[in-house]
């Protein structure tokens, strides 16, 4: 990643490499977006959008780092999306 990833203090999923892990095709997939989050904003959960279209997108109230500042929010979060994904019906 170079500097040109940045503007106005935004990093785009663009500028990354999105890999996506052999095997999980079925399972879904969920990115867990904080709304205060400064460093990935509205126009990057649409390149994720445009780049993983059945993403799922959950809004916690939480700066970038979900994980460190809302880990019991964000473990609920994975927990019933886990659980949705189980439910006969659903791929």
């Amino acid at each position: 990643m170079n500097s040109s990833s940045w503007n106005n203090g935004t990093l785009f999923p663009s500028d990354m490499d999105i890999v996506l892990l052999p095997g999980l095709d079925g399972t879904g997939r969920l990115y867990l977006q904080g709304k205060r989050d400064r460093l990935v904003g509205a126009r990057g959960v649409r390149e994720i959008k445009r780049a993983l279209p059945s993403v799922e997108v959950r809004l916690l109230e939480a700066p970038h780092l979900i994980l460190q500042t809302r880990p019991r929010e964000a473990a609920d979060a994975v927990v019933e999306f886990l659980t949705r994904r189980r439910e006969p019906g659903n791929a």
